[in-house]
């Protein structure tokens, strides 16, 4: 079978024998951007049920949303590029579009591919039929979203050669290797999958039809999952639309394409797990999980070894307000913009720690009323949504919420960074309100900083902290869009340190040991954790004379101290050469797209 060819829906379930097809595999060979496939080494795989599903659906309600904007996205830019003659003709903006969509694009795919995935992987985890019926809803609809964009993009730059070139090529700083139209092409044109997916749909209207099925009792008994079994069926007409104008397209391509779409094959292909469908519904699972492919590969990343308690000791030495910054190697929330750090969290501590910190509900003052109350009765709340004790509070998929350390110290953590904001008592209640204020707001996947409707989590932090006391950061243009990276946090502080000014104080740096066979890893401190992060972050130390050769721009003041305000960031040029060795950038991402919980 051909590498970038979807896998089969159909497989070994219940006693019911199938064709076999090697999912697993074919997915990571079908990949082209490095992250790791599945869950890392020492993450919790055991929370499934209704707590699983109820975050699974408000990740498949923030990538589908962000798809259908893509989607809307795909036709203007069409309609913008579209009959350019030679790639030379394209302006910088159009070049950072194409970039920021075809990212964002890959991102939203990824996280739908995975939920459709997960349920054909997992579904004897599932102890409840319920549970696996709506596990099966939640894929089939992820992959029926996935399959209407991947087609769309094809059909409407497929007459258009120039702009194709623009789509494969590799965009470095995403970490976009090139060929990703390449690939999509391959993978909706496959004559497997469009069969697949026309055997998915006829097994689906066949059991969603029959009001004694499992599905449909589900849909009458759960209003959220009732409206999802009906949005398949009209997402089912979107993707069918689009996949007969792109076999029109093709047809002279491949002429014998639409005859080998045979409905004796569909009917074949959903006979053979029909009745492994009506024995488990878990053979859903695996019925969707393989009609979609993934177009990132996995990495060859190691986890590091921590000692016992060493992220636990670390996040303990943390208090309310202080930033905590994150890496872990190998995963999709990995690509973005260049950096060392890809993540960043808010420390807000324990309900005591919060009420010692002064928290109270007159920190909300000048909050409009709707926003005060909602926030207000997430003050002194102690369990995130897994039940474990709630101390932070992040921007992930699923938008502002409140997470816990306990969770990073069970995930493949790379690097974590604890910094704390210089801040008077007062200033400190401001920031930890302004947190508080922006949970539930959905995430921004654009990185938008001159949107504040939706947060990212470096902007989570941009606006609860930014204009409090000394702090002051600088925005940075990327893809044409203004955005703030968690090295760019780093960087202004070491501006602001060596410029005897500090903005934020340094905590802890928990990384691997350099050089260990084993993967060892260590927590620093004071100025041995210090000097390690100016290696780390390629920061030069100040000179013998007291200056500072770091090529970093003075943070422009604040106009009237609005903490709102957009500053670019104008890299100087340097005047004389560094008087130090580097050692050479890692072009890795900062920010992250995680989401949460993490498995």
């Amino acid at each position: 079978m051909s590498r970038f060819l979807p896998v089969l829906l159909l497989i070994t379930i219940c006693g019911c024998a199938g064709p076999e097809y090697k999912i697993h595999e074919s997915r990571d060979d079908a990949r082209a951007i490095k992250t790791l496939s599945g869950p890392a080494a020492g993450e919790d795989l055991q929370w499934h049920g209704v707590g699983r599903l109820s975050l699974e659906l408000k990740r498949l309600e923030a990538f589908s949303s962000e798809l259908s904007d893509i989607a809307r996205e795909i036709t203007g830019l069409h309609r913008a590029v579209g009959g350019k003659k030679k790639i030379e003709f394209y302006s910088m903006d159009e070049h950072d579009r194409i970039e920021s969509m075809l990212f964002r694009y890959l991102v939203c795919r990824e996280a739908l591919w995975d939920i459709a995935s997960y349920y054909g992987k997992r579904q004897g985890l599932f102890t409840s039929s319920t549970d696996k019926v709506k596990g099966f809803i939640l894929a089939y609809n992820a992959a029926l979203k996935v399959q209407y964009t991947d087609t769309k993009l094809v059909v409407t730059f497929l007459d258009e050669p120039v702009t194709v070139t623009k789509l494969n090529a590799g965009y470095a700083r995403c970490r976009i290797p090139a060929g990703s139209f390449d690939r999509i092409f391959h993978a909706v044109t496959s004559v497997d999958h469009l069969e697949a997916m026309e055997a998915s749909w006829k097994l689906f209207k066949e059991e969603a039809d029959n009001p004694k099925s499992k599905i449909s009792k589900v849909a009458r008994s759960d209003d959220v999952y009732g409206a999802l079994v009906r949005d398949i069926r009209i997402q089912r007409l979107y993707a069918k639309a689009q996949t007969d104008r792109l076999l029109d397209k093709t047809s002279t391509l491949f002429p014998n394409m639409t005859n080998r779409i045979r409905q004796s094959k569909v009917t074949e292909l959903a006979a053979t797990t029909r009745d492994a469908f009506k024995t488990g519904i878990g053979a859903c699972g695996s019925l969707v999980g393989g009609v979609t492919t993934a177009l990132i590969k996995a990495p060859l990343s190691t986890t590091v070894q921590w000692g016992l308690g060493d992220l636990k000791s670390m996040f303990a030495a943390a208090q309310p307000g202080d930033i905590i910054l994150t890496v872990r190697e190998g995963y999709l929330s990995n690509i973005i913009i260049p950096g060392e750090f890809k993540h960043g969290l808010t420390f807000v501590g324990s309900v005591s720690q919060r009420r010692a910190a002064g928290l109270s509900k007159s920190a909300l003052a000048g909050v409009p009323a709707p926003v005060r109350q909602r926030t207000s009765e997430h003050f002194f709340r102690s369990r995130d949504a897994t039940g474990a004790a709630a101390n932070c509070i992040e921007a992930v998929s699923e938008g502002v919420v409140m997470s816990s350390t306990r969770r990073l110290t069970r995930l493949a953590m790379s690097k974590v960074l604890i910094l704390r904001p210089v801040l008077s008592p007062s200033d400190r209640v401001g920031q930890l309100g302004a947190a508080f204020s922006h949970l539930e707001e959905p995430y921004d996947f654009k990185f938008n900083f001159a949107d504040n409707s939706k947060l990212c989590c470096t902007e989570s932090i941009y606006r609860s902290l930014n204009g409090r006391g000394k702090v002051a950061f600088s925005l940075v243009k990327r893809m044409g869009i203004m955005t703030l990276s968690a090295d760019d946090i780093i960087r202004t502080y070491f501006r602001t340190l060596d410029g005897d000014n500090p903005m934020l104080e340094f905590i802890a740096l928990a990384e691997e040991v350099p050089g260990s066979a084993k993967h060892l890893g260590r927590v620093l401190t004071g100025p041995e954790g210090l000097e390690r992060l100016r290696v780390i972050m390629n920061i030069p130390a100040p000179r013998a004379d007291g200056e500072t050769v770091s090529g970093l721009p003075d943070a422009p003041a604040l106009r009237d101290n609005d903490p709102t305000q957009l500053r670019l960031a104008c890299a100087a040029p340097l005047s004389t050469s560094p008087l130090y060795t580097y050692e050479s950038i890692n072009r890795r991402s900062p920010c992250s797209i995680p989401s949460l919980p993490s498995f």
